[in-house]
């Protein structure tokens, strides 16, 4: 048997309750489903998830198109899945992909590369590199007023040892006169943390407007972790990453929550650079977080050579106390005339850093400079690195794809008219998401038409008993 089918984890997923449609479950179900040998409900699952862009349930039906797993064997429609699986980024299909290029010829590599093209038409969900945008079939017009808040009072919450502990999104109607109602809440959230958001939210007041308007507001809480609460936090992580390596989207949705955690404690870092994480690693980027440890900065005044608003982060690395520069944090053109001006102003300030950066309050190592243009000097951070298995995005897009609704809804809230998570939520009768997007069209549409659509979609998410869509509607045709 192929050794992708021989996965220890499967066993250790969490349940969730049985969908009624069962192809329409999450991935943790078709995992517990390929594990207990159901194969014909793993396959199902797995089929559902692929059209939602799912790199897991890609190389999970390629393993099962090799072995014979519940369908006929066709190895060529199962490595054309492990190549899809490999492209969308889950690179555990390289280890069975290199051998089998090594024994086959290029007319059998060029017809399942076809195979390949061909599955990927049948993706419902499309998802291009990290983002989930489509261009817009609506005529709405390019500029488009957005609605200020003119009141807005903090919201207080009690806090916690171990940092975040509710992640939630809101949905809510802005009047025509500023005030907010049609409350709407997903995610994982306490009742103390709700009474706290809707007694801020009645106190906001927005900008006047000739109609309603949605709006959609993320509400994380994390504070300090103590000792025990960042060695507690690690224990989650290990916990979690694998099963989330593997597609379950609970562990995934957990690493979001978590990892925006992160920035409270350096100590919460440990576990991510652990090298046991990184055995397929994405190619690492700087992260520049509140948690670091902050060191002198030098006022720009000081500096002996101007340097402009504009001026990019760069690095430069301290070996005995004495300091050279490294990098630019993004490649510069020395084509251009302005970047060209930052590369030469660079030997010009370098012996006032150098200056800096012998006090004994910095340490041997790289750091990252940057301009803050607020308080006029430049900052010096030690960069930190880790793959984008330790972003939240990453894991938010993964959870989606995966079956999480909650991160589906995210994304389809946050943009309804450009997210083909919005189109698969109105596709399946959820009617906040087609009150946002009616109101977003009626909104701003730049014609008629697409004023009769925004009204279309208010009327059927009136129909499906949408509070937000009741209101709006109920102030659009008020005489």
């Amino acid at each position: 048997m192929n050794p992708i089918a021989k996965l220890t984890f499967l066993t250790s997923f969490l349940c969730l309750s049985i969908l009624p449609n069962s192809h329409a479950q999450p991935m943790s179900e078709g995992l517990k489903a390929y594990a207990s040998e159901d194969f014909t409900l793993a396959h199902a699952i797995f089929d559902y998830r692929f059209k939602t862009s799912s790199k897991q349930a890609a190389l999970m039906l390629g393993v099962m198109y090799i072995n014979g797993d519940g369908v006929p064997a066709d190895p060529q429609t199962g490595y054309a899945y492990l190549l899809i699986a490999d492209e969308w980024g889950d690179h555990r299909a390289q280890q069975y992909l290199d051998p089998w290029r090594d024994t086959v010829d290029d007319d059998v590599m060029s017809r399942t590369q076809q195979r390949a093209a061909a599955l990927k038409q049948e993706v419902r969900v499309v998802l291009y590199g990290d983002d989930t945008a489509i261009t817009s079939p609506y005529n709405v017009k390019d500029e488009r007023h957005i609605r200020k808040r003119v009141k807005e009072p903090s919201i207080r919450f009690p806090p916690s040892e171990l940092g975040k502990i509710t992640t939630f999104i809101m949905s809510y109607l802005i009047h025509p006169d500023g005030t907010t109602s049609a409350n709407f809440y997903e995610g994982f959230y306490s009742k103390a943390f709700v009474s706290a958001v809707e007694r801020g939210i009645r106190n906001w007041r927005f900008d006047e407007s000739d109609g309603p308007d949605a709006r959609t507001v993320s509400f994380g809480f994390t504070s300090n972790m103590s000792d025990i609460g960042a060695e507690r936090f690690n224990q989650l992580l290990d916990h979690y990453f694998s099963p989330a390596i593997l597609g379950n989207e609970i562990a995934q949705t957990s690493l979001v929550i978590m990892n925006d955690s992160l920035r409270t404690n350096q100590m919460a870092y440990e576990f991510l650079l652990d090298e046991r994480l990184n055995e397929q690693p994405a190619e690492p980027f700087y992260a520049d977080h509140e948690a670091q440890t902050g060191y002198p900065a030098l006022k720009r005044s000081r500096l002996s050579h101007p340097v402009p608003d504009k001026f990019p982060r760069f690095f430069v690395t301290r070996v005995n106390r004495d300091t050279t520069f490294s990098h630019w944090h993004d490649e510069l053109d020395d084509s251009d005339e302005e970047q060209q001006a930052f590369i030469e102003t660079i030997p010009e300030i370098m012996d006032d850093i150098q200056k800096r950066m012998r006090s004994r309050r910095f340490t041997d190592g790289d750091y990252v400079v940057s301009l803050d243009r607020t308080k006029d000097e430049l900052h010096f951070k030690k960069p930190m690195y880790h793959s984008t298995w330790a972003d939240q995005n990453y894991w938010r897009l993964q959870a989606a794809t995966n079956g999480d609704s909650f991160q589906q809804l995210t994304y389809a809230l946050s943009r309804p008219i450009t997210s083909p998570w919005a189109q698969y939520f109105i596709e399946q009768g959820n009617g906040r998401v087609m009150a946002h997007r009616g109101i977003y069209l009626v909104r701003h549409g730049a014609d008629d038409t697409t004023i009769a659509q925004g009204m279309s979609y208010l009327r059927r998410a009136e129909a499906l008993g949408d509070e937000m869509a009741i209101e709006a509607l109920a102030i659009l045709e008020k005489p």
